[in-house]
């Protein structure tokens, strides 16, 4: 059976002429740049990188801790180090915003990026946080793409950047670096690729000011993936540790703050003065996590259940203060027995009705009773407000 000529110019033959037109912008880059590698190689068809001393000082561990970097071997590690420029970004300093050209890749080498996203209003408001590692700019690097978000350096940060030139010399010379860029670029390419705010997956230490960091996108943060245990550990500047909170598999587990537990803990840690506090995160295996005996178990209460409260806490108690509102410090009974309505703070109520003209001011309250400062406050100013002490 003979089989007819596809006649010239046909569909398949333009088609056929039309091939390279079609592709995408990402795989003409790197044909390009895997098709230069004869010439680079004076025509022995392999690449090779110059191997410049690398300075001392200069650690590959932050790149071991890379998703994109971390399987290669520490030799080809120590190319890529030296073939980037460290570059220091001082405190509140902008290292990218919406709609600039991704002309280098991005790894922290040390300190706390700030990823920044536009809400509906236009406003920048926080996405994500990441460390040590996590790399940016990855992607838009081949195709001359623009950043989406805004990156932010709150306390500082040392970034390694590499610059386009340098990063396809990395993609040529280092088989082992191709296949996990690939990949990368593969789950991006179906949406698979995690989003900033679960690109702490890999994750292993945190730390800076909450002066600098939002605390809710803190702890939403580290509770964005399922296999991520930890400690989140604050501490008062210049008085040691104030309290923490544990993680384990990607949920709450317990939280101590000043000395109150569980949700309460979570509740005082929103109050307190951001610019007094440091927080820092240390990554561990789920066996290592441990909750106290007697500790309030976290695990059953969504997270945003308990931001969504301590959020209002504080911006209520931040109402009574702009307002002037506060109890006085010797109070005492009007009426002889309470009248409570509100189911939500009826203990809270109960348990301060039973200290009213024993306690002198609000810090003796506080210090008598496991609630939250807020709380506290709260109350005994609805109990003035309603003629029930004065």
């Amino acid at each position: 059976m003979k089989v007819k000529k596809a006649p010239k110019n046909s569909t398949t033959e333009r088609r056929a002429k039309a091939g390279v037109g079609r592709r995408t912008t990402l795989q003409r880059r790197l044909d390009e740049i895997f098709s230069s590698v004869e010439g680079d190689d004076g025509g022995k068809g392999k690449a090779r990188l110059a191997r410049p001393k690398v300075p001392r000082g200069r650690d590959i561990g932050f790149l071991k801790r890379s998703s994109l970097f971390g399987k290669l071997r520490d030799e080809d590690l120590r190319k890529i180090l030296s073939m980037g420029k460290v570059v220091d970004f001082p405190r509140r300093s902008l290292i990218f915003k919406p709609g600039e050209s991704c002309h280098a890749v991005l790894v922290i080498q040390s300190g706390v990026v700030q990823i920044r996203r536009p809400d509906e209003d236009g406003r920048m408001v926080p996405a994500a946080l990441l460390g040590e590692g996590d790399v940016l700019g990855d992607v838009g690097i081949l195709v001359g793409g623009e950043h989406r978000s805004e990156g932010l350096a709150p306390e500082g940060c040392e970034l390694l950047v590499i610059d386009r030139v340098c990063f396809e010399r990395i993609l040529r010379a280092i088989p082992g670096f191709v296949m996990p860029y690939i990949e990368s670029l593969a789950h991006r390419a179906l949406g698979c690729a995690m989003d900033l705010d679960q690109a702490m997956a890999n994750r292993r230490n945190l730390e800076g000011s909450l002066e600098f960091f939002d605390l809710s996108t803190l702890i939403q943060s580290l509770t964005s993936a399922e296999d991520r245990s930890g400690v989140l550990v604050f501490r008062s500047s210049g008085k040691g540790p104030a309290g923490r909170i544990q993680i384990r598999n990607g949920q709450l587990l317990s939280a101590d703050f000043r000395g109150l537990d569980g949700e309460e803990g979570i509740y005082e840690l929103f109050t307190e003065d951001p610019s007094q506090l440091r927080f820092s995160f240390e990554e561990m295996n789920s066996e290592e996590i441990l909750r106290e005996v007697g500790r309030q178990d976290l695990s059953c209460v969504p997270v945003m259940t308990l931001l969504m409260e301590a959020s209002r806490l504080r911006d209520e108690l931040q109402r009574m203060e702009e307002q002037g509102k506060e109890p006085l410090p010797s109070l005492r009974k009007v009426v002889e027995d309470l009248e409570w309505d509100d189911p939500g703070t009826l203990a809270v109520a109960r348990d301060l009705w039973e200290l009213i003209g024993y306690c002198n001011g609000l810090d003796e309250f506080c210090g008598r009773l496991p609630y939250c400062r807020a709380k506290v406050k709260i109350v005994l100013q609805a109990m003035v407000d309603r003629h029930l002490v004065m």
